[in-house]
């Protein structure tokens, strides 16, 4: 089973495949020297890109955190659907994850500051995968490994 993880934002997107519970191939999607209408279309047709390349079987991508910023919430809440329509239309499983959720399911702290929380992402990566990754990269690689530790729950 191929899972891909997803760790969207307005500005850098990581996506990584795991096949089996084993990583396959991360990137990092950078568009934060453009323009916000730009990024957003650059963005998610990248995305899709890759998905299409990767053809995974479940897509599993970090749910939209509304906090105090409204508008943030509501690009993020687009860029997500975007991203489940592409599974919709290619008949693949996709589940949103909230982030203390997927945390708590690799063995981290659910909750805290939120530097310290990428921070342990990236500490955990390199510590299991050997990589030194960007936070993005880091919370995808664990949010599709989140996956495979949980996967009898995955299709009910």
């Amino acid at each position: 089973m191929k899972i891909c993880g997803i760790d969207a934002s307005t500005k850098k997107t990581g996506i990584a495949l795991l096949e089996d519970g084993k990583l396959i191939d991360y990137r990092l999607l950078d568009y934060s020297r453009e323009y916000l209408e730009k990024r957003m279309r650059n963005m998610l047709a990248d995305i899709h890109s890759v998905l299409s390349y990767y053809e995974p079987d479940f897509i599993r991508c970090e749910d939209v955190w509304i906090d105090k910023n409204a508008d943030t919430a509501k690009i993020l809440a687009r860029l997500g659907g975007g991203i489940y329509m592409w599974a919709v239309i290619n008949n693949t499983n996709f589940a949103y994850i909230i982030p203390s959720h997927w945390r708590k399911i690799v063995g981290l702290p659910g909750k805290g500051n939120r530097t310290e929380l990428k921070k342990l992402a990236i500490k955990k990566v390199k510590s299991d995968y050997g990589l030194d990754v960007t936070d993005d990269i880091a919370e995808a690689i664990l949010i599709g490994a989140s996956g495979f530790i949980e996967q009898e729950n995955l299709f009910e």
